[in-house]
């Protein structure tokens, strides 16, 4: 009779094998048999394997094709919070979520070895990982693989990382590419330097280098301002040049770890003379209009009345006064005409035409005095005269010229004080003339604009009409189209002064 001990013994000693065995803790097992022993080696969990794969820093688990588990290292259960113990023998679909059936992922017509991706549930949630399967040799009728299991999370947060940071290279390129082809200037700026220049601006900065400092002193109120936007105009001069910039500057918030300013530049020089121009002509068709209206009318009217003068005198003398209001209405109709007519040329014709041939400006000159000596005998003219008088001008434009400038000279001059006039043609290449007047200067306002069309200015009491502002305008022209020069000084000591430089050969 068998002692119960005994069997109980043998009964505690199996589960205990079992439950080793469950545990991943036996590799063989040795069965006496007829007198002998036989070594059975646990299916795809011997040894060697087990002491590789316990080394591993990815975790690994030994399946049958159906998923149950044969064997997992401790890298596998750390990763899943859970116990080996509990983990041998269940399916491994319980920890690793896979999109497809068990039976596709670990078909032996896969190959040796292949790789998937899945899902691994961890204690904290699910986690990335990357699968490596291949199939273990043994029992031709068992398929058993191992299955190694990586984390890739931090892989794909570097992929996404580099993704992102590919994102921002190519907007960044995309928005350098914008900025390159913008027409306008473009810049970024600190509180101490300039730290972006797109094309156009980095050209800009080249010519106009005094613009640098100045946008950059526009940008630090910004900052301090926090944020903006401010918009303003800056004015420099380049030569004889004046220019002019519109600047647009605000605060980017978001720039880190100082604050920075964008800033857009355009130059408007162009834009403000277009309406500079476009004023001024709406002006000169005013005042044209104004002309038409008034100062012709005048003398028309006043040849109308001379010819009813005329009808009713009874006497020579009454006819005779007709007639030189008729004459004298005339010839000043003609003179605004001619006015008139030549601001068309100047304004529409591209400049007023000259016809070029050998002059004496001295000879002019004392014509022009002959002239309006006839009409004003009080008239004290000097003139000073050194040199070569001789080149190739338009006489008749040039009289013109200085016959304007002396009535000029009678209107605004002080009566008591002489005018004089100075010739100098002691230089190779051109001769000066000068137009002098005493009396009350020209206001500094006026002498920017005094060339302009239609500038009145102020009249002596006493002297003939103010006319129509064309005079010193056309001057202007007429010396412009000799390819010279005409300025003009005033102050109270010196007088006012109207100097010419003609070239000998226009």
């Amino acid at each position: 009779m068998a002692n119960p001990l005994e069997n109980l013994e043998e009964l505690l000693e199996a589960h205990e094998t079992v439950r080793a065995i469950r545990r991943g803790e036996v590799d063989a097992v040795v069965v006496e048999s007829e007198g002998s022993y036989r070594v059975h080696t646990l299916a795809g969990a011997d040894t060697p394997y087990r002491m590789l794969v316990e080394a591993m820093r990815e975790g690994a688990v030994t399946i049958y094709g159906d998923g149950s588990v044969l064997y997992c290292n401790g890298r596998f259960a750390d990763a899943t919070g859970s116990r080996a113990s509990d983990i041998i023998g269940n399916n491994v679909t319980h920890w690793l979520v896979i999109d497809r059936s068990i039976d596709e992922l670990l078909s032996p017509s896969l190959g040796s070895e292949w790789t998937f991706d899945a899902t691994l549930r961890g204690p904290k949630g699910l986690i990335p990982v990357s699968v490596s399967a291949c199939m273990l040799s043994g029992d031709p009728d068992v398929s058993v693989y191992c299955l190694v299991v990586s984390d890739v999370s931090d892989r794909l947060s570097v992929e996404h990382l580099r993704a992102q940071h590919r994102a921002l290279s190519q907007e960044r390129a995309e928005l350098g590419a914008i900025f390159d082809c913008l027409p306008f200037a473009v810049a970024v700026a600190d509180a101490v330097s300039l730290t972006y220049l797109n094309p156009a601006a980095q050209a800009l900065m080249a010519c106009v280098p005094q613009l640098a400092d100045r946008v950059l002193a526009g940008a630090v109120p910004v900052l301090s301002a926090g944020g903006g936007p401010l918009r303003g105009e800056i004015a420099l001069r380049t030569g004889d040049e004046e220019r002019i910039f519109e600047v647009h500057a605000t605060e980017l918030k978001a720039v880190e770890p100082s604050p920075r300013v964008l800033i857009v530049i355009e130059e408007v020089t162009a834009a403000r003379e277009a309406l500079r121009t476009q004023q001024r002509e709406e002006q000169l068709r005013e005042t044209f209009i104004g002309i038409l209206g008034h100062d012709l009318r005048n003398p028309l009217m006043a040849v109308v009345g001379a010819a009813q003068m005329l009808k009713l005198a009874k006497s020579g003398d009454q006819r005779d006064r007709a007639a030189s209001i008729i004459e004298r209405s005339v010839d000043r109709m003609r003179r605004l005409i001619d006015d008139m007519l030549d601001l068309t040329l100047a304004r529409i014709g591209g400049g007023i035409p000259i016809a070029a041939e050998s002059a004496d400006l001295g000879h002019i000159v004392q014509s022009a005095i002959d002239e309006i000596g006839r009409g004003e005998p009080s008239v004290d003219f000097r003139v000073e005269s050194h040199g070569d008088l001789a080149g190739r001008w338009d006489g008749e434009r040039l009289a013109q010229v200085v016959a304007n400038l002396l009535a000029n000279a009678v209107k605004h001059g002080e009566p008591s004080q002489p005018i004089q006039i100075r010739i100098d043609g002691r230089r190779d290449a051109l001769v000066e003339l000068s137009v002098t007047n005493h009396g009350a200067p020209i206001d500094p306002q006026r002498l920017a604009t005094i060339f302009d069309p239609f500038e009145r200015g102020d009249v002596r009491p006493g002297s003939r009409g103010g006319g129509i502002g064309l005079g010193l305008y056309i001057a202007d022209q007429i010396v412009r189209a000799h390819k010279g020069t005409i300025s003009v000084t005033s102050t109270a000591a010196e007088g006012t002064t109207f100097a010419l430089e003609l070239p000998r050969a226009c």
